[in-house]
């Protein structure tokens, strides 16, 4: 349902494929000085002038190599990317089989990575999007509700949340499970486009479409596609998870990710 590429960096500080980037100095979250802060590498696009901006947040794994392929996809589409890395400064490699690092800690992570983005000239200060995976999405869809930003005390909303794979509502009565799993919520400010896999038994589409169709029908602006036979996590390859590279959701994520985000950004 519808709703060599970076050709201008500030240092070559760290190769990733055939992209260069730039570390931003730790930048403190919503914690202070309780944990080290969060970590980020920024990406800018060719061109002078400032540019729309994305928040990108990672999976439950971590910094992973298939957030390479977007941002080199973003930043060829003009638009400067700031890859956050929750886990690494917290001492933390992956929370896929536990939460050392919490939702909540990923998306304060996220709007101080908003703030700090407002600070730089080569930014649009009003066109800054997220753009999160699984653990990341959960979080992105976190900050697209009025009342989360209104708790978290911050009155400036992003201007879209893109969200792979994320898992939006709870399936457990354990608490700590609903936790994790508690993320859509019923109160959108800020438009959204979940892109799921029909084929995906970690964090199933079916959940997050129900409650979208809701919102959809109550004027929440929400919108989604399920790519039929795509499992978790698409856009890896990663067998012993039973995670598949899909090309055909890929591309097609791409395409719609694109257009919304230009929507949204205009």
């Amino acid at each position: 349902m519808r709703m060599a590429i970076f050709a201008r960096t500030v240092m070559l500080a760290l190769m990733l494929t055939s992209c260069a980037s730039t570390p931003l100095d730790k930048f403190p979250s919503a914690e202070g000085d309780r944990i080290p802060g969060s970590r980020a590498r920024i990406f800018i696009p060719e061109g002078a002038g400032s540019h729309p901006a994305i928040v990108m947040l990672h999976t439950c794994g971590g910094i992973s190599p298939h957030l390479n392929m977007w941002t080199e996809r973003l930043v060829g589409a003009g638009y400067v990317v700031l890859k956050v890395d929750s886990f690494g400064p917290r001492g933390v490699g992956s929370v896929c089989d536990q939460w050392g690092v919490s939702v909540d800690q990923v998306a304060a992570d996220a709007l101080a990575a908003a703030q700090q983005l407002r600070k730089l000239p080569f930014v649009d200060h009003d066109r800054i999007a997220v753009v999160g995976f699984s653990y990341g999405a959960m979080a992105g869809l976190r900050l697209a509700s009025a009342s989360y930003l209104k708790r978290q005390q911050y009155p400036v909303p992003f201007r879209a949340v893109v969200a792979f794979y994320p898992f939006c509502t709870p399936v457990s009565s354990n608490p700590a499970l609903v936790a994790v799993q508690d993320n859509f919520y019923f109160d959108i400010a800020t438009p959204v486009h979940l892109l799921l896999g029909g084929a995906d038994n970690e964090a199933p589409s079916a959940l997050c479409a129900s409650h979208a169709e809701g919102l959809i029908k109550a004027g929440q602006p929400v919108s989604y596609t399920v790519m039929a036979g795509a499992t978790h996590a698409f856009d890896m390859d990663l067998p012993s998870k039973g995670y598949r590279y899909n090309q055909e959701a890929v591309d097609r994520a791409w395409v719609e990710m694109r257009e919304f985000l230009a929507r949204c950004m205009s």
